[in-house]
């Protein structure tokens, strides 16, 4: 019977310190995933700072290239003429991967270098601030 006795006091003594690790893991587990929330949210944070500063820094870089190509196409000593428009959409196409725009750009690459028309009259289409379908407003940036 005394050794019966041992055998339920050493069992008891496991079941405490058995609840006593399972009830320090569940604390450890809970900061851990406070932890995990805190940086969730920091690196959600940190990724909208950067795609609104990538934005706002591609939007400068639009309009500094347009005014640079408006005051270039003011200039009556400017050559147009060294612009490869060709190569630059055929790059531009490599660089989007969509071949369903292929044709598209292939047929407008036709019209701008067989001196078509553009959208404002002139030869070679475009406008004379170098715009084209991209457009820089206020969403985001």
């Amino acid at each position: 019977m005394a050794e019966l006795e041992e055998n339920l006091a050493s069992m008891s003594s496991i079941a405490a310190a058995k609840d006593k690790a399972l009830s320090k893991l569940e604390k450890d587990k809970k900061g851990l995933e406070e932890q995990l929330l805190f940086s969730e949210v920091g690196l959600q944070e940190a990724v909208m700072v950067a795609t609104d500063e990538a934005k706002i820094s591609a939007a400068r870089t639009i309009l500094q290239a347009r005014i640079k190509m408006a005051r270039e196409v003011g200039d009556p000593n400017f050559d147009r003429s060294a612009w490869d428009l060709a190569s630059w959409e055929q790059t531009l196409l490599k660089f989007s991967g969509d071949e369903e725009q292929e044709p598209a750009v292939e047929k407008a690459v036709g019209a701008k270098t067989s001196g078509a028309k553009g959208v404002d009259g002139r030869a070679g289409g475009g406008d004379a601030a170098g715009g084209d379908a991209l457009t820089v407003g206020d969403k985001g940036c």
